[in-house]
């Protein structure tokens, strides 16, 4: 979504835009509250999905800036994160 759409990118890094990190943050909120209600429905865990929608919202957006850091940067890595 990112490359395809983002042409507004951050500012601290060019190679991430914020179209990508919204698809990111949406798709990591949602694919993990599905697992919740697929683990749920079978008696795997006992939390529903609605009692675990605001933890999961903030471990998706920590996720989501921990994704945001330029890792080239930061750390000398070379190479594509993607």
């Amino acid at each position: 979504v990112g490359r395809r759409w983002g042409t507004v990118k951050w500012p601290w890094s060019k190679s991430k835009s914020i179209v990508g990190s919204i698809a990111f943050f949406v798709a990591a909120f949602a694919v993990t509250l599905a697992e919740i209600a697929w683990f749920h429905a079978f008696g795997l865990v006992p939390v529903s999905p609605t009692d675990a929608a605001a933890r999961v919202a903030i471990i998706s957006a920590a996720c989501t800036v921990v994704e945001l850091v330029p890792l080239y940067k930061v750390f000398g890595l070379v190479g594509d994160d993607n």
